[in-house]
């Protein structure tokens, strides 16, 4: 299991290194999360977190406050207790 904390916007220039980590990653099962902390959403992350079945999770300037809860209800659980769980979903 991988979380993955972004405070800068994507580099166009990493989108084949990137992807090449996300199929990596779906072909032996790791389970990427992912935290953006920027202003705009991360594209390469959102797929990371939708080909592995990890969260993803943007928090805007008025949620960064509370980060370590956040972190802590959205990324802590396994996978198993994810199912139980209402973990926040972006679309």
């Amino acid at each position: 299991r991988i979380l993955i904390i972004q405070g800068t916007d994507d580099a166009p220039s990493q989108y084949i290194p990137m992807m090449n980590c996300i199929f990596s990653a779906q072909k032996i099962g790791v389970l990427v999360d992912a935290c953006v902390l920027s202003k705009s959403k991360s594209m390469f992350l959102q797929q990371a977190t939708d080909l592995t079945n990890g969260s993803y999770l943007h928090l805007g300037e008025e949620f960064q406050r509370g980060i370590l809860q956040h972190l802590f209800t959205v990324f802590l659980p396994d996978k198993e207790t994810r199912k139980i769980l209402n973990i926040p979903l972006q679309n």
